[in-house]
Parts: C-alpha cells; structure tokens; sequence
C-alpha cells in the first residue's frame, strides 16, 4: 500500500512538471512572437528637436464606373509617396515609405512647423493611380500628430482602360448595323467606331482620365420593318483604373420607349453637355459634376435655377429633356487667433478677434491690425516700436511672399497679393521692434484657416 502511495505521488510531480515547462514554453513563445511585431509608431523614440506625424489612409471615395458605384481599394496600389511642403517654418519633405499596416504608414520624423501634405498612389509601372492631400499640419517638437488622408481616383490626368462585354440577343429582330461610339467631353469622337457583330468584346487602354459619352447604335429589321435604337451612358475614366461595361440588348430596346437626358453643367468654358438614355417612366442616374471654387447644388429643369429641381429618386424621365447644374461660390470662414505661446512677455491684441467671411475667388478684403501690446503685463506705447507682417512665403504660398510694414494688414488686397484663394491653414508672422537703438524684437505667429 506504501508503495502504490509513492508511486501515485511521483506520477502527480511529473504531471506538475510538465505542466510548468508547458507554460514556461508557451509565455516564452509569446513573448518571442511579440518582439517580431512591428513597434508601436506611437512609442518610437523622435529625435530631439524633432516632432513627427503617423499617417492613415482611413478613407477611400467611392468611383463612377458607367454610371455605378466601386471601391477604390488601396490593394489596387504597390507604392505611394508622400510630399510635405512646410508653409511656415518646416523643412519640405518627400519621403516613399510603405505602408506599415493595413492602412497606415510608421511615424515620419519632420522638422517642427506647419506643412501641406500630398499622397500620391502609384500601381505597377509608377503609373499613377489615387492622389490625397490635407492642409495644416502642425507639427510640434517631440510630438506625434496623427494625420488622416482620404485617396480619390485621379480623373484629370494620367490614362486609365474601358472594357465592354455587349451580348446582342435581338431575335426576331435582325440586325444589319451595331456600333459603339466613344465621345469625350468636347464632344470629338475617340478613336475608331467599334462594329460590335465582330467586336463584342474588348478594352481600350488609350483614354485620358475624364469624363465621356458612351453611344450604341442598333439598327435592324423585322421584315422589312426597319428598326433603331440609340443608347447613351455616361462614363467615368480613371488614371491606371478599368472602367467596366457589361450589358445584354434585346428585341425589347426596339419596342420601348427610351428618352435622352442631356446634362448642361450651364458654365462658361465647361465641358461639352453628356447624354444619358433612360427608359419611358424610369430614374435617370445623377452624374454629380464638379468644378474648382463652387459646390454643387444640384440640377434643375431652367439654366437659371427658376425651374423645378430635379429628384433623381423621385422624378421619372418622361420625354427627352436638358437638365442645367446649379453651383455656388464656395463661402470660407477666416478664424483669426494668437498663439498662446509669447516671446519675452510680450503680448500683442489682435484684431479683428472672431470669423471673418470671405469670398474665395473674388476680392473681398479684411483688415488685420495690432490695437494693443504689453509686455510683461505692462501697455507699451505702439508707437515706440516698428512692426511688420510677413506672411510665409513657403510652399504652396511661395508666390504670395509679402511684407507689410506698418501695424495692419490686408489679407486680399490684390495690388500686393495678399490673396489666399485656396482652402487650408494660412499664418501671418508678426514681429515688433523697439525704434530705441538696440532695440529689443518681439514675434508672433497669426494664424488663419479658410474653410467651406
């Protein structure tokens, strides 16, 4: 009995045992598995006298493919590079970094200041795909700043492809003509009239990234009825990206009743009108145009906008019609605020304190003055210093490059090209010098956003 007791008791110390050197192992293995991670960006030591900036690609713009809806997925890209241009203090940087996760790059180290930013995504061949940019990155020492982009297809320059895949399933009517004609947005016909009895399928990869008119012709008998069908649809091409087109004509085109919808961005200088076809009594497909410095408001049955707007969930196309773009000038809002930061004590009262509205694209003027300077607590007389305005000449900016010598500002006085027509972060450096021999100078950074 003494021995079946010893023996049970050495069986449990070798399960014990095992079971240690199990555990020890696996948190061993762990930790192992963990060092291989890549480093969390946010613990990355920065440099002294540096900050950085750790960049998502978090968002991604839906794309128009004849007329639809897809993803632009950032698997569609193999390399990217990113473009920081400082706009006040800062060092311009470009750097190609790759991506450190699903949708993030590792912390880039930058030289403390404000900066633009510009992400291009490449595909294969350094063909450009997606571009990205974002304003007003400030970067601070020993910081990190995260910073979001969104990517959009690139639609104004570059090459992209159109594949078609057209069955013609038109029996008992009997074709003798079908064609396929590509129509851009100046209204020129883009390379051969495709015959689709012998080319039902194909891809062009020779287009410029834009916006064009895809038109089919049918034409057929039944007996000795002649028959035709014209058919539009809109397409959307993009840089490096395949716009696709799959679609099946039948006997029933030539029965229907089908309308043309024509879309007028109604602008000086805008592209061509584009044509849609839409069946009797259905929902034609919203093309939702753009145009620098506007937003668009929507469509409407009159150029002028005095018409009925259109509904493209509700109104049904009936006859064939033109519809007119309605736009608005882009309004921004102006906040002007100081740094908390002071030099020496030395405070300046900026005016004016609150948002100012401006017009981006015309010529409306704000004045920003200095009304009040203390230092150390104590009201200074403004005139015992000399102050100037130098608004960064930086970047995206460098043209705008100016100094104003007195103890005001005009920001869009077009006579000195004070004018900021582009929406993002701005600052004016404002520095006073005392007029005493030796005088003591003091600076401070205004900073200003135009925003939609």
């Amino acid at each position: 009995m003494e021995r079946e007791k010893r023996r049970e008791k050495n069986e449990k110390r070798k399960i014990m045992r095992t079971t240690v050197i199990f555990i020890f192992s696996l948190l061993t293995f762990l930790l192992f598995a963990c060092s291989l991670e890549t480093p969390d960006t946010e613990t990355t030591p920065i440099p002294s006298g540096m900050g950085s900036v750790r960049l998502n690609l978090n968002g991604v713009s839906a794309r128009t493919i004849l007329p639809g809806s897809g993803a632009l997925n950032l698997t569609d890209f193999v390399s990217y590079q990113l473009i920081f241009t400082a706009t006040l203090d800062g060092e311009d940087l470009t750097v190609t970094p790759s991506l450190a996760s699903a949708n993030a790059f590792a912390a880039i180290n930058l030289v403390p200041g404000t900066y633009g930013l510009t992400v291009n995504a490449y595909k294969a061949d350094n063909l450009l795909a997606a571009r990205g940019q974002v304003g007003g990155i400030v970067v601070t020492a020993s910081t990190n700043t995260p910073v979001s982009v969104i990517l959009r297809a690139v639609l104004d320059e570059g090459q992209g492809n159109f594949s078609w895949n057209v069955t013609l399933n038109t029996a008992p009517v009997m074709l003798t003509d079908a064609t396929m004609t590509i129509v851009n947005a100046s209204g020129t016909t883009v390379g051969a009239v495709v015959d689709l009895t012998a080319a039902a399928t194909g891809t062009r990869s020779d287009l410029a990234a834009g916006v064009y008119t895809v038109r089919f012709y049918l034409e057929g008998t039944i007996g000795t009825e002649p028959m035709v069908v014209v058919w539009n649809e809109l397409m959307h091409v993009y840089a490096t990206l395949t716009s696709s087109f799959t679609h099946t004509f039948t006997n029933d085109y030539f029965h229907r009743t089908n309308w043309n919808v024509t879309f007028d961005q109604n602008y000086p200088s805008s592209p061509a009108a584009g044509t849609q076809s839409v069946e009797h009594g259905n929902f034609a497909t919203n093309p939702n145009p753009s145009r620098s410095g506007y937003t668009f408001l929507g469509w409407n049955t009159a150029a002028d906008g005095s018409g009925t707007t259109w509904d493209f969930a509700a109104d049904r196309v009936h006859n064939d019609m033109t519809l007119y773009a309605q736009w608005q000038r882009i309004e921004g809002t102006v906040t002007v605020t100081l740094n908390v930061e002071t030099i020496d004590d030395a405070v300046f009262t900026i005016t004016p304190a609150g948002d100012i509205a401006i017009s981006l694209g015309n010529t409306t003027q704000t004045t920003v003055s200095v009304t009040a300077m203390s230092i150390g607590g104590t009201a200074v007389n403004l005139a015992d210093y000399a102050f100037s305005w130098e608004i960064a000449g930086k970047g995206f900016y460098a043209n705008q490059s100016v100094t104003s010598n007195t103890t005001s500002i005009v920001l869009n006085d077009v006579a000195n090209r004070h004018i900021y027509a582009t929406v993002g972060s701005h600052a004016i450096r404002l520095t006073a010098t005392a007029n005493a021999a030796g005088g003591k100078t003091y600076q401070q950074n205004v900073q200003f956003t135009i925003s939609n």
